[in-house]
């Protein structure tokens, strides 16, 4: 029976090996093995032989000494980590019937080593000479006597050489089980006369045991590995077990249901605990060598679920034992040709066929967590407890996948494996659907979830039972939870959804289900995120509820209760949405309607409607809605709680609501001169009312779509400003003010001139540098040469030679501010050069004049100019009675954007035109001195004719302006005064000056922009708009002072003050004169 027996097994391990071998295991150079009964290769029997009565295990059916029917899953992990060295079975240091702790068997106790033993005899063995002595058959030295008859070569002879462990040995430890079975059946008390009588024991000692003592001797182990450099060189693996569940062993079934009760309990609390331990451990043992891991190889996981389902696992009996352990018999029904069906050989242990199982079960487990490709041949228990664990490799073969725990699971392998996935707790991470096998393997979720990060499409069947983890760690009560990331759509399509479980939805993506629906639940709660039923049968839920910040969409049938606090949104886009059931719309929640120039969404309800929430009404992007009436919603019961408010869709669209039979429609209306409150902004929303069409207008459509965009009152008037590019008109006020500049400027040359401070001091020379006043904006710096022919009668202190002929150069520059409608900040520079002649007390001279200025709108639009002027100036003098005069022409390039941000729209206009400006300035006056100081009243007139060319914008599409030209003009008497005084302090001489003037502006005090959108119909009327210009009232102060320090150099400084109604401008300006 035993050679049959062999046979079987060598067939199945090499099918098994054949399937395995796509496997990258590592390569293990030696297994050593600490534990009890599950591990033990005939330590115990060989112990226990020295008494015929207490020999275990007992009778022929035994495998050669082992608690199973073949070899133990130990012996099996050789083969299947195909380790460089053959199997030996002295580094097998497990005994049955061990314990961790102390055994409580008396009768045992002298033929078992407890694992502390085990870990103590492994040290001696690995670091010293060994000797051998007592019942405990720890070696054999030499067997000779006695155990010469033992035909059982476990012993060793010295110490361990570095070949027979090698650089990368694998460690295996499973324990535990005994010390909850002896909790049960090994306590007794003794009295006199009754003998010995059971003591109930506490598993909690088991627990404590197992919890405090496995990390200690696993840190044993490790260390003693570690005292050899020979050895272990390339890290430790170790595998290391939970604990079973004894409760479901035959030994326990049969016990009272309460006692099972309490001790499977207390064996889940333990497994549970001892991995957070293990977990912790091999973090210690990493930190030491990185390449030394530590694999929590979940026996009770799998052992229940075989229990469960014995037919996944190729059993048909998972109860019941195949032998007595007290008789050595075979039991129940079975027999050498049907023992493989049984999982149990005796009470309390597997059969040759689990303990494959086990082998494969953990030899999977090491694969998995080192990254390696694996083959499923039978279910796998991903247990994932505490924390989260990645699947990186391929998974292939006829297994299944199924996950247990709390903690995250990642399957990231293009998987293959075709006996489905099941997830009872916890989360599945995916981002593809072939990581979860091959199509034909189902999704089933019974107490779990599926967590998609990346858009896919699954078109495998998908079950929901009910949830399976109530009361677990972690545990839902949901049968299936869906968990979409952010920006991900899960599409469940080409597929069936069955199962009564509950559903449902989490995280902030959609999931779209396109299923055949055959199941039936009694609730689906979306609770972040988007639904959509889209499926090809009526969605069948007793209640459907939506949370808030959720979404519920589709153009499905739902049969149930429809409860939402968030937002109902028919179709995927717009279509519409059936609901046979009562719909209740909660104070807080939606139903979002969207409509296009054609169509609209639409909820059809048999049944009552309650509407205590909003209609949000949407229009599809670049679709056209102005004067459209839609159905909202039908109903087949009652309606109560709708407002019929009007609805504001956008600043510029309207809706109403309208209740007809058993339906309520929505009717549109459009104007988008609604929030307009000025002028401006009413022109631009006549044209942009002229200018709409229902038809499709191309990249027009997207303007009335941002427009749509825009949310508040304020922001739609803001943007009706933006978009009518009013800023355009800034550019002609920025050019007047720099022309009073220039023009100022020349009447500064001209008052220096006539008093003198052009002249020499003291003795004539023939060249001298000069100082001037600077104008509206400021001097920076003004320099003056003098090219002096003197006459016979010579010059005068305070008047200009005769015959003289001067070339001078002025900078000025500075900041503006204007306010009002249109307002800007405007920045300038300029220069002007020049050459004038005197003719006795009469001059004349011309000059040319660059200027640049940069303007920035409050709304977003800019202007940079440069400007080219030409000017003829001349002065004439009869007494004290002066006449200053000007011409001027200038010739502007201007350069415009503007920025177009409003709604979703964010593009720049640009825009280039040519502008030709004129000016003319006569100023008539008295030139009188008092005892030293030079006073000049005058009476003035101002004439400026600025005019720019039309242009069209570009790089804003269809929001871009088609722009006419435009001018202004300004008319402007003045009155004014100019003081100045000399004053000598030692060598240097100092000169004060002051003036003031006031303008009155007769002519244009606005800036007009007349223009129409590129993109409007030709038909469209155009539109103008205004923006401010400068005041009717302008006033003009400034100061300054020279200071001659020797003939050669002078310094001046002087501020300058200018306003009017809407226009501040401050200049500062410093300079020097060298004359030479």
């Amino acid at each position: 029976m035993v050679k049959k027996y062999l046979l079987l097994s060598s067939t199945v391990f090499i099918f098994s090996g054949t399937a395995l071998a796509q496997a990258a295991a590592p390569n293990y150079t030696s297994i050593w093995s600490f534990g009890d009964s599950l591990s033990d290769t005939g330590r115990t029997y060989v112990s226990s032989g020295v008494t015929i009565v207490k020999q275990a295990p007992k009778g022929p059916l035994y495998y050669n000494g082992r608690f199973s029917s073949g070899p133990v899953w130990v012996e099996n992990l050789h083969k299947l980590n195909s380790t460089v060295l053959g199997y030996n079975q002295t580094h097998n240091l497990a005994y049955g019937g061990a314990v961790i702790g102390d055994l409580v068997s008396l009768t045992m106790r002298p033929f078992i080593n407890n694992v502390q033993e085990q870990v103590d005899f492994f040290g001696t063995i690995i670091n010293g000479q060994v000797s051998c002595a007592g019942w405990a058959l720890s070696c054999n030295v030499k067997p000779s006597g006695i155990w010469e008859n033992i035909r059982y070569p476990m012993g060793f002879a010295g110490r361990i050489t570095a070949n027979e462990t090698g650089s990368k040995p694998l460690v295996t430890f499973a324990i535990g089980g005994n010390n909850f079975r002896q909790e049960l059946e090994d306590r007794w008390s003794y009295s006199f006369p009754f003998g010995q009588n059971h003591v109930p024991g506490d598993p909690n000692t088991a627990k404590k045991d197992i919890l405090d003592k496995v990390p200690t001797e696993l840190r044993k182990i490790n260390n003693t590995l570690a005292t050899r450099s020979d050895i272990a060189r390339d890290g430790v693996t170790y595998y290391v077990a939970t604990v079973p569940n004894i409760a479901q062993t035959p030994k326990v079934n049969v016990m009272a249901q309460s006692l099972q009760d309490q001790y499977g309990k207390v064996i889940k609390e333990t497994n549970r605990e001892l991995k957070k331990s293990l977990f912790e451990l091999g973090d210690e043992f990493a930190a030491k060598n990185a390449k030394t891991r530590l694999v929590v190889v979940d026996f009770d996981a799998l052992l229940a679920e075989a229990i469960k389902s014995p037919t996944a696992f190729g059993f048909t009996e998972t109860k019941k034992n195949c032998v007595a352990a007290e008789t050595g018999k075979y039991v129940n029904g079975c027999s050498g040709s049907n023992s493989n069906q049984f999982l149990f050989w005796d009470e309390f242990h597997p059969t040759a066929k689990g303990h494959e199982m086990i082998a494969r079960y953990a030899h999977n487990t090491d694969l998995l967590e080192f990254g390696s490709n694996v083959n499923f041949i039978e279910p796998y228990v991903a247990n994932i407890e505490w924390r989260n664990r990645s699947f990186n490799g391929n998974i292939s073969g006829s297994g299944s996948l199924i996950k247990q725990g709390e903690a995250k699971l990642t399957l990231a392998g293009n998987n293959s494996y075709a006996g489905g996935t099941r997830i009872d707790n916890g989360t599945v991470q995916v981002t593809s659907n072939a990581n979860l096998g091959a199509r034909s393997g189902a999704l089933t979720l019974q107490g779990g979830a599926l967590q998609a990060s990346r858009s896919m499409t699954m078109d495998r069947d998908v079950k929901i039972n009910a949830s399976q983890s109530i009361g677990q760690i972690g545990g839902s009560v949901f049968g299936g939870t869906f968990d979409v990331d952010p920006n991900v759509v899960l599409t469940l399509a080409d597929n069936t959804l069955s199962g009564t479980g509950d559903i449902r939805k989490m995280g902030q993506g959609e999931l779209d289900i396109r299923s055949k629906d055959e199941g039936s639940r009694k609730l689906t709660q979306v609770d972040l995120g988007t639904l959509a039923i889209n499926t090809s049968t009526p969605y069948q839920s007793e209640k459907i509820v939506v949370e808030q910040n959720a979404f519920l969409q589709g153009s499905g049938t739902i049969v149930g209760k429809t409860e939402i606090k968030g937002q109902a949104q028919p179709g995927n886009s717009i279509g519409t949405l059936n609901i046979v059931g009562d719909l209740v719309i909660h104070e807080g929640g939606s139903y979002e309607f969207e409509a296009a120039t054609h169509r609209a969404d639409y909820l059809h309800v048999t049944g009552d409607v309650v509407m205590d929430g909003d209609v949000v009404v949407n229009v599809e992007t670049e679709e056209k809605v102005s004067d459209q009436r839609y159905p909202l919603f039908g109903y087949t019961g009652t309606l109560t709680g709708l407002d019929y408010e009007t609805l504001e869709v956008s600043p510029f669209l309207r809706a109403d609501l309208i209740q007809g039979s058993q339906q309520v429609d929505i009717a549109f209306s459009r104007d988008f001169a609604w929030p307009a409150e000025n002028a401006n902004q009413n022109a631009m929303a006549a044209h942009l009312n002229a200018a709409f069409r229902q038809e499709d207008q191309g990249d027009l459509n997207k303007v009335f779509d941002a427009l749509d965009e825009v949310g508040t009152a304020p922001a739609a008037r803001r943007a009706l400003e933006v978009l009518s590019g009013q800023s355009i008109g800034n550019a002609l006020t920025a050019g007047a003010i720099q022309q009073g500049q220039f023009t100022r400027a020349l009447e500064d040359r001209l008052a220096a001139r006539r008093g003198g401070r052009d002249a020499s001091q003291g003795v004539a020379t023939p060249i001298s540098a000069r100082s001037g006043s600077n104008g509206l904006g400021g001097a920076v710096q003004s320099v003056a040469s003098t090219v002096s022919h003197a006459n016979a009668a010579g010059g005068s202190g305070t008047t200009a030679s005769v015959d003289e002929v001067s070339v001078w150069a002025r900078a000025m520059g500075g900041p503006s501010k204007v306010r009002g409608s249109g307002a800007f900040s405007m920045t300038n520079f300029g220069v002007l050069t020049g050459v004038d002649k005197s003719f006795g007390r009469h001059l004349v001279g011309a000059s040319f004049g660059y200027g640049n200025f940069s303007v920035d709108g409050d709304q977003g639009g800019n202007t940079d100019a440069d400007v080219y002027q030409i000017s003829l100036y001349g002065s004439a003098r009869k007494d004290k009675l002066f006449l200053d005069g000007t011409v001027a022409y200038s010739y502007a390039d201007y350069k415009t954007k503007r920025a177009l941000e409003f709604g979703d729209m964010s593009r720049s206009a640009r825009g280039k035109a040519r502008g030709d400006n004129f000016g003319l300035s006569l100023k008539s006056g008295l030139h009188l001195q008092y005892s030293g100081v030079t006073v000049e009243p005058s009476l003035g007139f101002d004439w400026y004719h600025l005019k720019r060319d039309g242009f069209t914008e570009s790089g804003a599409g269809a929001a871009g302006l088609h722009v006419k030209s435009e001018k202004l003009n300004l008319v402007m008497p003045s009155v004014g005064v100019r003081v100045s005084s000399t004053h000598e302090y030692g060598s240097r001489t100092l000169t004060p000056e002051l003036s003031a003037r006031y303008y009155y502006n007769a002519g244009d005090t606005t800036s007009d922009t007349r223009a129409a959108l590129i993109g409007a119909p030709a038909s469209t009327p155009g539109f103008a708009v205004t923006s401010t210009g400068l005041g009717r009232n302008i006033g003009v102060v400034s100061a300054g002072l020279s200071v001659q320090n020797d003939e050669k150099l002078r310094f001046f400084a002087r501020y300058e003050l200018a306003v009017d109604n809407n226009t501040t401008a401050n200049s500062f300006s410093v300079g020097l004169q060298y004359r030479w």
